[in-house]
């Protein structure tokens, strides 16, 4: 476990499979299965559940899994760049190392997740509730994250260049060890700043992209309690 988010968990050794393709095609849930170097191509399927998985070296290459359920999966060294996982729920899932280019996951649920590694730009997350989930050493460059619900989420130094956090409550966040430049949020007065954590090296490049003089910032500072 890490700051307590939950890892993934099975209850019996996973089964190596070699053509978890067409288990992906035909089952409607998929369960206890170790998939190593595998292409995934053009898999369109809705209101899968997947349970105790392992992914190691995969690609999915431009899949549509809606609105599905993934639990306990661990996801290494693989390729889910332009996957479309728009309304699916996460519980105990871990990407490592991962190439998450452009992923869609609008509006959806991840509870327990962790993002280690992973090289995320342009991914959307827009829209969704993230319940314990950990961004670690992330690229997450002009990634979306607009209009989510974060609920102990934790950045720990990722690259949020040109980043959208339009209407996204960033209470409690620390983005401190992290790059903002070009960060992109409603105004510095606005509601969803209160409580960031931020340098004051850092809250100057704030104000800079909003247009807002360094006295009205310190000033703003100190009303929203942004630190």
């Amino acid at each position: 476990m890490e700051s307590g988010i939950a890892s993934p968990r099975t209850d019996l050794p996973l089964r190596e499979v070699e053509a978890f393709a067409a288990l992906l095609a035909e089952r409607e849930e998929i369960e206890g299965f170790a998939v190593r170097r595998e292409t995934l191509d053009g898999i369109c399927r809705e209101h899968l559940a997947l349970h105790g998985l392992h992914f190691d070296g995969c690609r999915f290459a431009a899949c549509k899994l809606c609105r599905s359920h993934l639990s306990d999966i661990t996801f290494i060294d693989s390729d889910l760049s332009n996957c479309d996982l728009t309304g699916c729920s996460f519980e105990r899932v871990r990407f490592e190392r991962c190439r998450l280019t452009g992923l869609a996951l609008p509006e959806s649920y991840l509870h327990h997740v962790v993002f280690n590694g992973c090289k995320a730009d342009y991914a959307n997350f827009s829209g969704g509730r993230l319940r314990r989930v950990a961004f670690l050493h992330m690229v997450l460059n002009t990634a979306a994250l607009d209009n989510c619900r974060l609920e102990a989420v934790r950045f720990e130094r990722c690259e949020l260049r040109e980043t959208e956090f339009y209407h996204t409550l960033l209470a409690g966040i620390d983005l401190r060890d992290s790059d903002l430049a070009g960060l992109r949020v409603t105004a510095l007065a606005s509601r969803e700043l209160r409580g960031l954590r931020v340098t004051s090296l850092q809250a100057l490049e704030l104000a800079r992209l909003l247009g807002i003089d360094r006295k009205t910032l310190y000033n703003k500072l100190h009303l929203y309690g942004i630190e």
